[in-house]
């Protein structure tokens, strides 16, 4: 595959490849690991040689953005396309006209809301042999998850809510 790519004056011929390095010295490539729906969602390519930089995001399978710049190496792309709460692929690939200076990125995106909020309770007072109820209350997240360590080294609880629920962690204490 190759392509060439002209905006203005500038012109990058990209030479033909079989794939693009997944690291490199010179050029770099950020892709956020999420962001809320309805957001407006910033990837960035750089390369530190060169004089013609061109950036390319696969946003989704049906969209991709492609910018080019000539002198100015860094390039932003924003999205505001990712409306509802999903997990999206995304592929990022940021081309320099200096030698070997490419770079590939995949990748997902998870559009997720989030937390607004969150409390928890604990009744008091406590003896050596209660049972412990802890109770969490998550508010306004997807996907969040709540731990919560007793402290005595002997058990802890992890929960993954998929939205805002009400959870209660119990347990019983033995005596010190």
């Amino acid at each position: 595959m190759f392509a060439c790519l002209t905006a203005g004056a500038s012109q990058l011929y990209i030479e033909p490849y079989d794939a693009l390095p997944s690291t490199s010295t010179c050029a770099s490539v950020d892709v956020p690991d999420g962001a809320n729906p309805g957001t407006t969602v910033e990837f960035s390519g750089s390369a530190t040689n060169g004089s013609v930089n061109a950036f390319a995001v696969d946003v989704r399978d049906d969209l991709s953005i492609v910018e080019l710049s000539r002198e100015q190496l860094d390039i932003t792309i924003s999205y505001s396309g990712y409306a509802t709460i999903d997990n999206h692929n995304v592929t990022a690939i940021d081309w320099s006209d200096a030698i070997d200076c490419a770079l590939l990125s995949e990748t997902t995106i998870h559009i997720q809301s989030s937390v607004t909020g969150a409390n928890f309770s604990i009744p008091t007072p406590i003896t050596a042999r209660d049972i412990i109820t802890v109770t969490v209350n998550v508010f306004g997240g997807t996907d969040a998850t709540v731990s919560v360590e007793f402290g005595d080294g002997l058990i802890s609880a992890t929960l993954r809510l998929a939205s805002s629920l009400e959870t209660v962690f119990s347990r019983f204490r033995s005596a010190m």
